[in-house]
């Protein structure tokens, strides 16, 4: 793809982190698929913005990668949307040059736009991109099941099980709170407490990768 390892380790985890933030289980998609196209998305919008970069002045060129780089270390640190003003900051940049930048690579139609006015997800979890190289797809899928391992791991036995129902991972079965509270012989409102808990440690462990 040309771009740099660093920088797609830094759009993995913002993916992830996204991921994270909005997921919904009661919406009938499992995490591991929702979270595999916000990593999708992340990696493939960098690969194009690094096409991007090959026709600019070296000095803009430099200037877009440090502003990435500055959006995905505030984006770590729980600012996922930072704005042009916290951007500039960060960067030493001018405010008007920053404006710039985004505008250089802005999407057409923002991934992010909700998918039509009663939509809860965006775009890009709903239209696949046949752009997307095929390497990003077995990356992804790598990448995925060894960040949620690691997240996993960061969790109590208990609150590890919770998650592995709820969430059907390992089986694809997502199960209700009433059925996890069954399977573990705690009480319904036990199991949200701890589901609770863990998708804090969990989406702590995103944004410190």
């Amino acid at each position: 793809t040309g771009v740099p390892l660093v920088d797609l380790i830094q759009e993995r985890n913002l993916g992830l982190m996204r991921a994270a933030e909005k997921f919904d289980y009661r919406r009938g998609c499992h995490f591991g698929t929702y979270a595999t196209w916000w990593i999708r998305q992340a990696v493939s919008r960098a690969a194009g913005d690094q096409s991007r970069l090959i026709h600019l002045p070296e000095h803009v060129a430099t200037n877009l990668r440090k502003l990435r780089r500055v959006v995905a270390q505030l984006s770590q640190q729980g600012n996922l949307d930072p704005l042009p003003e916290q951007i500039a900051e960060a960067c030493n940049f001018g405010l008007d040059e920053v404006k710039q930048l985004l505008d250089i690579i802005e999407q057409p139609v923002s991934l992010d736009t909700p998918g039509d006015d009663d939509a809860h997800y965006p775009l890009a979890e709903t239209i696949e991109d046949s752009a997307i190289p095929a390497f990003a797809d077995v990356a992804t899928q790598h990448l995925l099941s060894e960040e949620l391992h690691q997240a996993l791991a960061s969790l109590t036995p208990r609150e590890r099980s919770v998650i592995t129902l709820r969430y059907g991972i390992g089986d694809g079965w997502s199960r209700t709170l009433l059925e996890v509270g069954k399977e573990l012989g705690i009480s319904r409102e036990r199991v949200r407490q701890l589901e609770v808990v863990a998708l804090k440690k969990m989406r702590s462990k995103f944004s410190c990768q």
